[in-house]
């Protein structure tokens, strides 16, 4: 038994040296050129398939594969503008070549969309998560920025009525908690919390109509 938790702690640490690696390779690469423009809101971002391109390359680079699968995937009615809501919980499995040992995590994706594209969205939306956080990707993102307002967060009986409506909906507090990237109700802030309860309300009408 010591030998076979040796081994695994060496497989272990050559897996996260290598990720070591790649986030070294991207530090070096300094702050990341976001080429995706939104000419909706006009902004800019950091594209799926930037990610896709520069990921490609870093992984082989050190002999690492990375798999992913959609465990589950749940609707919920979307905004008057994009109807569809989708929260997808993926599995990511990031697999060492050399040595066949990997590890797997679970991130949740949240997305909408007048037509079918809410899956693909909330998919995008959980692999850049995992991406970004994983190897620590620098594209300028950072919560910090000046021109960013810090939202008040909702108070305990706000949090108790969410919990409620989550509840009734029959929807996992988790489910909800990952696609806010929350820890507890609590962290919401007014904005989200409106969001969300606005989501929440929608689709606890559709589930009574259906009924």
């Amino acid at each position: 038994m010591d030998n076979y938790i040796e081994d695994k702690l060496k497989l272990n640490a050559m897996l996260q040296q290598k990720k070591h690696n790649v986030r070294e390779q991207l530090r070096d690469m300094g702050v990341l050129q976001k080429k995706g423009k939104n000419d909706f809101d006009h902004y800019k971002y950091f594209s799926e398939a930037q990610y896709k391109e520069l990921f490609t390359g870093l992984l082989s680079d050190e002999d690492l594969e990375l798999t992913a699968s959609a465990e589950d995937i749940q609707p919920y009615k979307g905004s008057e503008k994009q109807q569809f809501g989708r929260i997808v919980k993926v599995k990511y499995t990031l697999t060492d070549i050399d040595t066949g040992y990997s590890e797997s995590s679970y991130v949740y994706g949240d997305g909408m969309d007048k037509g079918d594209k809410g899956i693909y969205k909330a998919y995008t939306g959980s692999l850049k998560y995992y991406l970004a956080n994983t190897f620590m990707v620098a594209t300028g993102d950072d919560p910090e920025v000046p021109d960013k307002t810090v939202e008040k967060k909702i108070t305990e009986r706000k949090a108790k009525l969410l919990g409620q409506m989550i509840d009734e909906c029959g929807i996992e507090k988790d489910i909800i908690l990952e696609a806010y990237e929350h820890k507890k109700l609590t962290d919401f802030t007014e904005g989200e919390y409106a969001n969300c309860l606005k989501r929440l309300e929608a689709t606890k009408k559709e589930k009574e109509a259906k009924a």
